[in-house]
């Protein structure tokens, strides 16, 4: 069930006209949440449905299974074992990583150091399909494309080879098809090490440690992904840090509405999370308060593109026309941002708008130079 909205009690006698905005601060812990489930809620809240995450992927799972399933110091008779996972290979299609164990003993000194288990993930399936020459249909099934395509190669030169009419006949009926679907498959291979009676206990658990956290990132969004689509949401609030170390945020009055279902949303994610929210009375203090942590926010983000912008215009690099566009709508929201504020605090913000004013300059001076690539239609 939704928690109550912390407005209730402590704000509900104060005038809305009195207040500059919002303070919120969030926490996100054991979330088991489903993406399904996750898009439902965000959607009977009214907040905005492109802050969500993007679906889980099978690569994502078993990264992130990889992670969760390393192990420190853990008790082994009168030693301990690290439990490490190694990358090894990656492209399009799989992932290969090495489940390491480490033996060491009080001191931290090492003991043994040994490879126990290949653990692959195969992303895709890839069927080939066709009919043979006696009208029986044929399939073949592989985990690489580059497989697939070969034995249809193959096929299709068999058929080329034959001469005249049944040539031409075996080409019509090979009627080749080649379709891909994800069908994630994870593999899990033993080396010889992990097969000695004294060692084969250790590696069983570790690779069902391995196999529990991959099921249960293939099942649930992390705290992680969770808090990355919270901030993507203040973002769209036209939310900032008021303080950088503790995650503070200054949320606008008019977002009164959707930070009522942020504190709703949290509270439904996990028992251990939250999103809390106390009305920001209008005083003077508070408005520096807020003049402060605004020229803060736009000094971080507008020297982080001055220094990829610059380093551009030193080197004579052009800038790609994504990046560009990136940049654009970054420097738009800033400047917005920073007329609404000043116009809500009545202050000027001077540091602000010469960090903007010198963006806008380094971008005009790349268009002039033509370090700008053409966006291709």
């Amino acid at each position: 069930m939704p928690g109550k909205s912390p407005l209730v009690g402590y704000g509900a006698g104060i005038r809305k006209e009195t207040l500059l905005g919002w303070v919120a601060w969030y926490g996100i812990s054991d979330p088991e949440v489903r993406y399904n489930a996750l898009k439902k809620r965000v959607k009977e809240l009214g907040l905005d449905v492109s802050a969500l995450p993007a679906p889980l992927r099978a690569g994502d799972s078993f990264k992130r299974a990889c992670r969760y399933a390393e192990q420190k110091k853990v008790p082994y008779g009168d030693v301990f074992t690290n439990i490490m996972i190694r990358a090894v290979t990656q492209d399009n299609e799989t992932v290969e990583r090495h489940l390491v164990v480490e033996i060491v003993d009080a001191d931290d000194k090492r003991l043994e150091y040994e490879p126990a288990a290949r653990l692959i993930l195969d992303k895709y399936e890839y069927v080939l399909s066709w009919t043979a020459g006696n009208n029986r249909p044929m399939e073949e099934t592989f985990t690489h494309k580059q497989s697939a395509v070969e034995l249809r190669t193959k096929i299709e030169a068999m058929a080329v080879r034959l001469s005249g009419d049944l040539g031409k006949k075996a080409v019509k009926k090979s009627n080749l098809r080649l379709s891909q679907s994800e069908v994630p498959k994870l593999i899990i291979e033993r080396f010889p090490w992990s097969l000695r009676p004294g060692n084969r206990s250790l590696v069983n658990a570790a690779v069902k440690n391995f196999e529990d956290e991959y099921k249960r990132a293939r099942t649930y969004l992390d705290s992680q992904t969770i808090r990355q689509m919270v901030r993507r949401q203040l973002d769209l609030m036209r939310a900032f840090l008021l303080r950088r170390n503790g995650s503070v945020y200054f949320i606008p009055g008019d977002e009164e509405e959707r930070a009522i279902a942020l504190c709703d949303l949290l509270g439904w994610i996990s028992p251990g999370s939250g999103f809390h929210i106390l009305p920001l009375i209008d005083t003077d203090k508070q408005r520096e308060m807020i003049q402060a942590a605004f020229e803060d926010e736009v000094h971080e983000s507008a020297q982080a593109m001055l220094h990829t912008l610059s380093e551009a215009l030193h080197n004579e690099e052009a800038v790609t026309s994504a990046a560009w566009i990136e940049f654009m709508n970054k420097k738009e929201e800033l400047q917005a941002m920073a007329v609404e504020y000043s116009d809500l605090i009545d202050r000027e913000f001077i540091k602000a708008g010469t960090e903007l004013s010198l963006l806008d300059d380094t971008m005009t001076e790349l268009l002039k130079r033509g370090l700008v690539k053409a966006n291709r239609q």
